[in-house]
């Protein structure tokens, strides 16, 4: 009986050695917190900040491909992509694509490139994708890319849309996940207006403004975000998005 008490004494010391592990707090800097917001599969067919809450079981993987090619593009504005960027490569079909000219010559990813990202943000394995036929294909994603020979490729597309504002009010950071607190709001040049996501509030403000510090200091106007990441072996993987 003795032996099975220190046993158990044992197994338990170590059951909350493995939790305090897990647990204990971990400071990350601020540049980190905004990658991994960046994270946050908000586009324009899915507008998250607008919802309640979203999981990531609930969002179809065409979304989450078009989320990656969005925030992948800056890579091509500092000229700093992580693959051979000179490329020329031609669409298939082309004039079904409303495309003018024969070659892609920016804005291609390869399709391993995506995939390495669908597992860091999203901790997701991107299978082989069927070949962009026409238009309305289910991978034509919104800045005008379609998939075809393995790359994404531009098709000359894209849309513009409100300056997205952002104050992150906290986190709480562990080995098994990263909680983010956010306030978020979105700036309409054409009506100059300040407007929240979730409760429709707006108030008109010049362009000039500094729209981060005015979203801080009348944070209590605005929703409030609760960002959630799992970890993975990549670092952590946005899992869920909800109003608090």
């Amino acid at each position: 009986m003795k032996k099975i008490l220190i046993v158990l004494g044992v197994l338990l010391v170590f059951i909350l050695f493995i939790v305090r592990r897990n647990y204990i707090k971990i400071n990350i800097n601020e540049e980190d917190l905004n990658k991994y917001l960046s994270y946050v599969p908000s586009i324009e067919e899915l507008k998250i900040y607008d919802k309640k809450k979203t999981i990531l079981d609930d969002i179809p993987e065409k979304f989450l491909i078009t989320k990656i090619l969005d925030k992948e593009l800056s890579c091509w504005d500092q000229e700093n992509c992580d693959f051979d960027m000179h490329l020329k490569l031609p669409i298939k079909n082309g004039e079904v694509f409303y495309y003018e000219g024969d070659y892609v010559d920016k804005y291609y990813f390869p399709f391993e490139y995506i995939k390495n990202k669908m597992e860091e943000y999203y901790n997701k394995d991107l299978k082989n994708l069927e070949e962009t036929k026409k238009i309305e294909d289910v991978y034509n994603a919104t800045l005008g890319f379609i998939y075809q020979d393995d790359y994404f490729l531009s098709t000359g597309g894209g849309e513009t849309s409100d300056l997205f504002v952002s104050y992150v009010d906290s986190y709480k950071a562990s080995r098994k996940e990263l909680i983010i607190y956010e306030y978020a709001g979105h700036y309409n040049y054409f009506e100059e207006t300040l407007g929240d996501y979730y409760n429709n509030y707006k108030v008109k403000l010049d362009y000039e403004t500094d729209f981060y510090n005015y979203l801080k200091e009348n944070k209590e106007k605005f929703t409030k975000y609760k960002h959630v990441f799992k970890k993975n072996d990549t670092g952590y993987y946005w899992y869920s998005t909800e109003v608090v």
